[in-house]
């Protein structure tokens, strides 16, 4: 009967030295995956608020030049020539 007891206690003794040994490391591993991770969406996050602000910024900046196209005054088109030389009465 003092082997079976010694067999369950070496057992236990095992086991619970195998648990520790495995929870200690996933435990440190999991953390510092953590603080990685963290890291990593705030680059995302800031990356994307840099793309959407620079998108913005190019929209406006179209925008502006459509607008002063669009409001600067047009130039009239030179008189057309005759095959003589002279201005058409078209073009008058």
């Amino acid at each position: 009967m003092c082997s079976q007891l010694a067999g369950k206690l070496v057992c236990v003794l095992a086991f619970l030295a195998g648990v520790i040994l495995l929870a200690l490391p996933i435990t440190i591993l999991g953390g510092n995956f953590n603080v990685f991770y963290n890291d990593w969406e705030e680059d995302n996050r800031v990356e994307q608020d840099l793309l959407t602000s620079a998108n913005t910024r190019l929209r406006l900046e179209a925008q502006k030049q459509r607008a002063s196209f669009n409001t600067s005054s047009p130039k009239k088109a030179a008189p057309r020539k005759t095959a003589a030389g002279t201005a058409s009465p078209m073009a008058r």
